[in-house]
């Protein structure tokens, strides 16, 4: 009798090990199915993404290379296209884990930063009417159309040490000191004041509003305090 109890029990533990070993592998080929299926789909969204960057890459770059005027269809196009590039990334952002996804959010930065800067430098060409030389302009409303801003002229900054204090003087009078405007705002405005030298001294910087003290302390520390 004691025997077959041992016998019984050894066939017990057996088919219990069987039974576990069998589970695991069932699990595992789950999670492996799930993990393809993921990069799959992964695979799919991104390359849908990549026809949409193109898209406002493309759009992107036709404001850039125009003049401003009647502009206004481009500018809907490209704020379409990357409202939809949000949503998609979004999607696939989802679906990253956190070391793909702090990757690909800094890989998704540079397309909106350069396509918001083109549809300010734009709204900022067709609110000047175009009538006022390249170096001298009337800030735009704002890019919230809710904002008003003073009707001072700020002049474009290249880069020379000279026109820096009055330069600096006004965007502080007209933007900087503006409560109405939020920080990605501002920095929007000043990045679009910029050109030349200046501009390729923050052009490594992202628009947005947590490097907008970033950017002016650059200038500052660059231009300002000469004397």
């Amino acid at each position: 009798m004691i025997e077959i109890s041992l016998l019984n029990s050894t066939v017990s533990i057996w088919c219990r090990n069987i039974t576990g070993n069998a589970n695991f592998l069932l699990r595992k080929q789950v999670r492996t199915r799930i993990n393809l299926e993921t990069d799959e789909n992964v695979n799919k969204l991104q390359r849908k993404r990549s026809t949409l960057r193109s898209k406002v890459t493309r759009l992107t770059g036709k404001l850039n290379d125009a003049d401003g005027i009647d502009k206004a269809f481009d500018v809907e196009l490209l704020e379409d296209s990357l409202q939809d590039l949000k949503l998609m990334n979004e999607t696939i952002h989802d679906l990253l884990n956190h070391e793909d996804y702090e990757r690909d959010t800094v890989d998704c930065e540079k397309y909106f930063d350069t396509a918001k800067l083109a549809i300010f430098n734009t709204k900022r060409k067709v609110s000047a009417n175009i009538n006022v030389s390249s170096s001298e302009f009337s800030p735009p409303s704002s890019i919230n159309t809710s904002v008003k801003l003073p009707t001072i002229k700020i002049n474009t900054f290249f880069g020379g040490i000279e026109e820096f204090p009055s330069f600096w003087e006004r965007f502080n009078s007209c933007i900087d000191s503006n409560a109405s405007l939020s920080l990605v705002d501002k920095h929007v405005f000043l990045r679009g004041y910029l050109d030349g030298e200046a501009k390729r001294l923050v052009d490594g910087i992202s628009v947005i509003g947590d490097t907008y003290e970033t950017t002016k302390k650059l200038l500052e520390d660059k231009y300002g305090n000469k004397d």
